[in-house]
């Protein structure tokens, strides 16, 4: 992915995994490209950085790939959280009891772009 590049957030609408992270990245204002996967189609791009090939999935612009839903979440508002949500971070860890721990979520990241999710046509 080019480093100009908006992260690529693979989706799927009635996922409720990746309506949490949606909601995460539009509270926290990140702009990202919208991939709508059809599930019994797969985009071989998002099996290629995601072998586990559930959504949601969201590629960085370094090319880093979050595969949990918690872990798009806290990234996106690691970067800001205009919400407080992260005050309220034993309700993510409670509901997400099944979820593994995220990995090393980089905190410290660059002011934010407007808030917009754009849909790709894929």
């Amino acid at each position: 992915m080019e480093m100009n590049a908006l992260p690529i957030l693979y989706s799927f609408r009635r996922c409720p995994y990746a309506m949490r992270a949606r909601m995460a990245l539009q509270v926290s204002g990140q702009s990202v490209r919208l991939r709508e996967v059809v599930l019994r189609d797969k985009p071989p791009e998002m099996i290629a950085i995601s072998p586990k090939a559930t959504v949601p999935v969201l590629q960085l612009e370094d090319d880093r790939v979050l595969e949990e839903s918690l872990e798009i979440m806290l990234w996106a508002l690691a970067r800001n959280d205009p919400e407080n949500w992260l005050e309220h971070r034993q309700h993510f860890d409670r509901i997400s009891a099944h979820t593994p721990a995220p990995r090393n979520v980089v905190a410290q990241v660059p002011d934010c772009r407007s808030s917009q999710l754009r849909w790709d046509q894929h």
